[in-house]
């Protein structure tokens, strides 16, 4: 019987992802708006801090909507959208132009309007908006990998 509850068990936890994100929304609203942008602005000005509160804060004094909460702070794992072990200026200066495009999933729409913004923009390896976390389809069966 034990055998058999754990099997039920573990069946069902395979089921249901952990966790799951998506790139760039730092206030877990689900997409990539402005205030996540003046979140990850302000994250940068302040040198990467780890207090909430503080990105909040200033948040606020760049666009008075973003109030908060957040519920995470930039993350090369999640919000690295140029590429490379770190998140910066570039990865902002893709948002913008995500959002400026109105969330286009054209990388060459978006690149080009990242371009006009920050001339030393070279590459786009990801879209803000991507879902990141962990997936619960492998790879090996669907082709699509989800969690970079």
């Amino acid at each position: 019987m034990l055998k058999k509850i754990a099997v039920v068990f573990l069946f069902l936890s395979l089921a249901f992802p952990c966790f799951s994100s998506t790139a760039g929304d730092l206030d877990g609203n689900g997409y990539v708006d402005l205030k996540d942008i003046a979140y990850f602005m302000a994250w940068f000005l302040k040198g990467g801090t780890t207090s909430k509160d503080t990105v909040v804060s200033t948040a606020t004094s760049l666009y008075a909507p973003a109030k908060g909460p957040i519920v995470r702070l930039p993350d090369p794992a999640y919000d690295n959208f140029a590429g490379g072990g770190s998140v910066g200026m570039k990865d902002i200066e893709i948002m913008m132009a995500f959002f400026i495009k109105g969330g286009s999933t054209d990388f060459s729409v978006v690149r080009q309007q990242a371009i006009s913004l920050y001339s030393s923009s070279d590459s786009l390896y990801k879209l803000p908006g991507t879902p990141v976390g962990d997936s619960t389809v492998p790879v090996s069966i669907t082709g699509i990998q989800v969690d970079p």
